[in-house]
Formats: structure tokens, C-alpha cells, sequence
């Protein structure tokens, strides 16, 4: 994959993007390794769908119910061990996952289920209606048959100004001004780690990003 993409090309990109979103350059940081694989679509499904039942949890959906309906579906194997626990108990973690609403925003994004993946704002309001319905335990059929992988190279170019644009909050932090863009960090922050999952084989909690 590395020979059908220019690594610097995109990054040039991604800093002339990050500059025009009010971020400083991120001249310093590396270009993406390119052995990036990505990982398979079925694998980016599932990710996806049990990120959604978590979040909804985390906004108040019935654990019993998110549970019922992981195991009909076949999705209990899929969660990560932060997420079992916070599913299967009283565990106070909400905060923690509703902001990985984001996370989902990238999902939908990369699986065209959204036309684009806007770094200036925050998640659309109809992004709950891309995925199943937990109101009436909608099964994952009609996710899964829509479901279809972007180019990988137009992904890529996400995750390198994900990366660009974590780092100018990361700089702004550090120098203690005021983070730049439109939107909250988190925005960016969840939307680099669903990203970064896809392009390695580490698990979901514990995908690094660093800056």
C-alpha cells in the first residue's frame, strides 16, 4: 500500500488543512508509517456497531437491554474489556464513552454512511440514525448491507490530519494558550483513535496517541 500512496504529498496536505483550521504546523511530527494495513471491513463493522450500543449506554440506553441485544447479535465477543465491564456493571465511565460519539462519527464516515469527515465540526445530530435502532433492538442487518469501506487512501489522509490536529492541541496545551479550532478536542482526539484502530492490530483500549 505504502507505493500507491505519497506519504509526503498527503502530509503537506494535512499541515496546509490544519494551518487553514487555525492550527499551528505540525512540521515536527513524522510522516505515517507506510507498512499502514488496513484492517478488514468486517472487523470495522463490528468495532462500529459496538461502539454504538456502548455510547447509548453511556447516554442511558438499559444495560440489560445493550446486553440482550450484543449476544442476539453476536457482537459480546467485540467489546473491549473497558467496555464489558461498563456494560456489564455499574461501572461510572459514561463520560468516557459519550464522547466517543466521535469515534462513531469517523466509523459511519469511513464505512459511507456520512459524505465527508469535517474536522471544523462536531458530529451531525442524524449520525444516531446510521446505526441500529436500540429503541426497538434492530438487528445489524441493514448496517452491515450498506456498509461499504472507503478508499483507503482517502482514509489515510484523515488519520494524518487527525494526527496534524492532535498535535496543535497537544502544542497549545503545552505552551498554555487556547486551543485552536471550532470544536471541542475531543472531537478530534476520538474520531484520531477510531482512525488509528483501524490501520493497526492493537486492541481498542489500547491504542496509543501519542503526539
Amino acid at each position: 500500500m505504502g507505493s500507491e500512496m505519497n506519504y509526503f504529498e498527503i502530509r503537506s496536505k494535512s499541515l496546509a488543512d490544519s494551518e487553514r483550521l487555525g492550527f499551528s504546523r505540525a512540521d515536527i511530527l513524522p510522516v505515517l508509517d507506510e507498512a499502514l494495513v488496513i484492517r478488514p471491513v468486517e472487523e470495522i463493522v463490528d468495532r462500529a456497531l459496538v461502539l454504538s450500543v456502548v455510547v447509548a449506554v453511556s447516554y442511558g440506553f438499559p444495560r440489560n437491554k445493550a446486553s440482550s441485544w450484543l449476544e442476539k447479535e453476536n457482537l459480546i465477543s467485540s467489546l473491549s474489556g473497558l467496555e464489558s465491564e461498563f456494560v456489564h456493571s455499574n461501572s461510572p465511565l459514561s463520560k468516557m464513552f459519550q464522547v466517543q460519539v466521535e469515534g462513531l462519527c469517523a466509523f459511519a464516515w469511513s464505512l459511507g454512511y456520512l459524505p465527508n469527515l469535517d474536522f471544523s465540526v462536531a458530529s451531525p445530530h442524524h449520525l444516531v440514525s446510521v446505526f441500529p435502532d436500540f429503541k426497538v433492538l434492530e438487528s445489524t442487518r441493514r448496517f452491515r448491507e450498506k456498509a461499504r469501506l472507503l478508499p483507503v487512501g482517502d482514509m489515510v489522509s484523515a488519520l494524518d490530519l487527525a494526527y496534524c490536529l492532535h498535535w496543535g492541541v497537544s502544542h497549545a496545551r503545552i505552551g498554555g494558550g487556547v486551543v485552536p479550532g471550532k470544536v471541542p478536542p475531543h472531537v478530534i482526539v476520538e474520531r484520531r483513535r477510531a482512525l488509528e484502530w483501524m490501520f493497526s492490530a492493537v486492541d481498542w483500549d489500547d491504542i496509543s496517541l501519542d503526539t
